[in-house]
């Protein structure tokens, strides 16, 4: 027999149908790539395969050159729905020795490299090699490229976040400013107010005010913190609306409160003045009587141009002068009052009150 193995020679064509191996699991293997992200687990999962199941190849047709006892082939194409494999082995017969290779592809995923599986030694039992270096390496530039982009995406993503909280800020502290000068002018109001509903209401918008301020104090702080999310910024933006909204009820009613407190005063100066004139008035009627009476007297005794001395007389002149002073002291005061009328943001009910003090 060795005789025979050794002087073996020639060429043997054949056609090959319903080739089956047993092991080279390429169904197995080709739908573990297709779900597969890393290239960790891939060596053993392949090595798995290939010695388990069974392989169906579509028909073939081979040539094996044979000389001294090898028998050779070379570019043999096998193939089946999940893989084309270019094959090459030689089989020493006389050493009962192999060598081969196979070039897998695998068909149904795309952009994936082949690798090679090499069978080496003795025929009953020979050594699996696998090498699979080139798909590892693709997994790899593969997972590169995904997290590099999956990092620029989020780069990009946090700078319009940052973007996004940079503007809430802004309308932060715009806000905040906006507030902070309503803190004097309603304790100014309140101070002034004449009426205990206004003076009320003065005091309840500055504790609301306060309140405001440090929720505002809470959203410029989620600025500085690491991990802001956009759920941050949304709440910073719904908030900041509200409170917008709060402001423009906040300066109409301001105004109108405002409003009503220098209709109050003013009236209030216009009764204090038109008591005074009254008095004034008395005094000056009693001053004209006393004065008359004691001219009259005068005549009598022929001393017409004596200049009055009377205590009397230079009282009520003390009066009048003190009750004069206190008029035009009232009237600056009245002019005052009208003067904030121009703080008023609402021109139709600074009109108003206008009209409505002048006509006093």
């Amino acid at each position: 027999i060795y005789e025979l193995f050794s002087n073996l020679s020639g060429y043997v064509s054949m056609s090959v149908k319903n080739l089956n191996f047993k092991g080279f699991n390429f169904s197995a293997i080709s739908k573990d790539i297709a779900v597969r992200k890393y290239s960790k687990g891939l060596f053993q999962a392949i090595r798995d395969n290939l010695q388990q199941g069974e392989t169906e190849f579509e028909p073939f047709d081979v040539t094996i050159a044979m000389k001294n006892g090898k028998l050779t082939v070379t570019n043999l194409e096998l193939k089946n729905q999940y893989a084309n494999s270019d094959t090459s082995f030689e089989i020493d017969l006389k050493e009962w020795k192999i060598s081969s290779k196979m070039i897998v592809s695998l068909t149904d995923i795309e952009d994936i490299p082949s690798f090679d599986i090499s069978l080496n030694g003795m025929l009953q039992k020979p050594s699996l090699e696998i090498n699979i270096e080139n798909m590892v390496k693709r997994y790899d530039d593969n997972i590169k490229r995904i997290e590099e982009q999956e990092k620029a995406k989020q780069n990009a993503l946090q700078a319009e976040l940052n973007s996004q909280m940079e503007s809430a800020q802004q309308k932060v502290q715009k806000l905040s400013e906006k507030l902070n000068s309503y803190a004097p002018v309603l304790e100014d109001y309140k101070a002034k107010s004449k009426k205990d509903e206004n003076s009320l209401w003065y005091a309840k918008k500055s504790e609301q005010i306060s309140a405001i301020n440090k929720d505002l104090d809470i959203m410029k702080s989620l600025a500085h913190t690491p991990d802001f999310s956009a759920e941050d910024v949304a709440s910073i933006n719904n908030k900041i609306g509200a409170y917008e909204n709060d402001i423009i009820t906040l300066d109409e009613e301001l105004n109108k409160r405002f409003a009503d407190d220098l209709e109050i005063r003013f009236n209030k100066l216009l009764t204090t003045k038109s008591e005074i004139e009254i008095q004034l008035q008395k005094i000056n009627s009693s001053f004209d009587s006393e004065y008359a009476k004691n001219l009259s007297e005068l005549e009598k005794i022929g001393e017409d141009d004596v200049l009055l001395t009377d205590n009397d007389l230079q009282k009520k002149r003390n009066e009048v002068e003190n009750l004069s002073k206190e008029i035009t002291s009232l009237n600056a005061e009245l002019d005052k009052i009208l003067l904030p009328l121009n703080t008023l943001s609402d021109s139709k009910l600074k009109d108003e009150t206008l009209l409505k003090l002048m006509l006093r």
